[in-house]
């Protein structure tokens, strides 16, 4: 299974709605994240990305380089890592 940046997805907090992302300090690193605004406490997790129509998903684009973590380009059928030259055959990662 591929870890992933959470930092990349919006998140709102469960209780108020409050847009997490936007709060001071805000990282999706460590699995949680306490709202500023009510105080509870969100998941950070794979578990908690969901489409556009609020459906759970298991896999998303790969945007990411897992080597130097720089911003992958659609080459064909391919990923390619502009700066360190990375290559993964599928568009989609298993989150």
């Amino acid at each position: 299974m591929t870890k992933f940046d959470f930092n990349n997805f919006e998140w709102y907090c469960d209780r108020c709605d409050a847009h997490l992302n936007n709060q001071n300090g805000f990282t999706g690193i460590y699995g949680s994240w306490t709202c500023k605004k009510c105080g509870y406490v969100n998941n950070i997790n794979s578990e908690n990305v969901l489409n556009d129509l609020g459906h759970a998903i298991e896999y998303i684009l790969c945007v990411h380089c897992p080597t130097c973590n720089a911003h992958l380009e659609l080459d064909g059928n391919n990923m390619v890592c502009p700066d360190c030259g990375y290559t993964c055959n599928k568009k989609y990662c298993e989150i």
